[in-house]
């Protein structure tokens, strides 16, 4: 009714904030009008109309969805009459109130299933993201713990062949040169040269064939192919 005579709700009123004349016979308007309706209701000459309201996240994340493929409309409330501060708030509309009861109370229980139900589909499909997120962190960790034991395995040759390649650059080589010298020194038997699988200038960087156990591998285990791994260096050139 505060709202119906165009009034603010909270509105404090006091000896020094009162409302004036117009204020007043508005508000008193409002109340009669609703006095009226509900005399009119409690006589029976007038059928009241029925509402329901929706959630007002209805349409957010936790709904659940509809055999549409979009998002059910959840019921919240009922009323016979729509209040002024109802009716920014998405509502259907009924010829009766009970008509409008019979709707709510056929409905708002499976809508709470399948809200539910929704829930615990989000809550599984959040777990499997978080074991799969998991399970992908465990293996870039296995893998870092692989490279560092190769490294370790081989830092002789690791060191020797970042030697090479700062010594080289230092002399003014360039990276195509350096590739070119490489790619000799591979087919001419040179054990460091063959742990250079690539160069890369851009990222200042090369990567290594490393392999591990070699000596307590069989004939045709040593016929796989070794693991690469990437290592940055820091030339002064």
């Amino acid at each position: 009714m505060i709202l119906d005579a165009g009034l603010a709700p909270n509105t404090k009123l006091s000896a020094s904030n009162k409302l004036d004349e117009d204020a007043i016979q508005v508000l008193l308007e409002a109340v009669k009008r609703f006095e009226d309706w509900l005399q009119d209701i409690i006589s029976g000459e007038k059928i009241p109309e029925g509402y329901i309201l929706m959630q007002k996240d209805n349409v957010g994340r936790n709904s659940a969805p509809s055999e549409s493929g979009g998002h059910i409309k959840m019921y919240d409330e009922f009323c016979p009459i729509l209040l002024n501060q109802f009716k920014t708030r998405e509502h259907e509309k009924f010829d009766t109130f009970d008509a409008a009861l019979d709707e709510f109370y056929s409905k708002i229980e499976s809508q709470r299933s399948e809200l539910q139900q929704k829930a615990k589909e989000d809550s599984a499909v959040q777990k499997l993201n978080k074991e799969s997120r998991v399970l992908k962190l465990r293996k870039e960790v296995d893998q870092f713990v692989k490279m560092a034991e190769l490294i370790e395995y081989n830092l002789e040759d690791v060191d020797a062949a970042i030697l090479a390649v700062r010594v080289a650059l230092a002399k003014g080589m360039s990276w195509e040169d350096l590739a070119r010298m490489a790619k000799e020194e591979r087919k001419s038997g040179n054990p460091v040269a063959a742990l250079i699988d690539k160069l890369h200038l851009e990222k200042n960087c090369m990567t290594l064939l490393l392999s591990n156990n070699l000596d307590d591998m069989d004939d045709d285990e040593k016929t796989l192919p070794a693991d690469k791994a990437v290592m940055e260096f820091y030339s002064s050139c």
